[in-house]
């Protein structure tokens, strides 16, 4: 008796091509040219219904970058994080799986994490041998920081006394308070 097809199929991401019926292969082919003849960082977003194959394309993608040492593949899903937080939430899971992975070390981690769980975005550049490391100001940046508060400072003075200066200048000419000197 010949084995019957079932009626319900069950939906979960294919693990290998042999598995492929709808010819995600196709795709993530695609997406491998793509990646591999990129010279720039990259992110790939899929976006797609519930069920059309975006997990069955990422490990479809990753079966074949698995062995190269250039590629990292972090897997996150925007299903579970959802609402407001979406983002900073999406950012942890990235963090966490990069940490993972070992692509990151745990000192690094820490600041990343102290970044995100202090609501304060990294202005300070990525850390290189000529730069801080994350997190850690260079002695200098204080003085700069208090001579430009103090720069905003002179010039909002200036700005006051100016509009003042303005102000007492058009009143003389409507002939009020002529005795004020408007320099002063």
């Amino acid at each position: 008796m010949a084995r019957q097809r079932p009626w319900i199929i069950e939906d979960c991401a294919i693990a290998s091509p042999d598995q492929d019926r709808f010819d995600h292969q196709s795709v993530s082919r695609e997406l491998l040219d793509i990646v591999r003849g990129s010279t720039q960082p990259l992110a790939i977003g899929l976006l797609g219904p519930f069920g059309s194959g975006k997990s069955s394309v990422v490990r479809l993608l990753a079966a074949e970058l698995k062995d190269d040492p250039k590629w990292a593949i972090l897997h996150l899903s925007a299903e579970r994080h959802s609402g407001s937080a979406r983002a900073r939430g999406l950012l942890y899971g990235l963090l966490d799986e990069a940490w993972r992975q070992d692509l990151i070390g745990l000192e690094q981690w820490k600041a990343e994490r102290a970044c995100l769980d202090g609501g304060r975005q990294r202005t300070a550049p990525r850390p290189t041998a000529m730069s801080a490391k994350p997190g850690k100001q260079s002695w200098y940046a204080y003085p700069a920081a208090a001579g430009a508060a103090l720069g905003w400072l002179l010039a909002s003075l200036a700005t006051i006394w100016l509009l003042g200066v303005a102000v007492v200048a058009f009143s003389h000419l409507g002939g009020i308070a002529a005795d004020v000197p408007a320099w002063t």
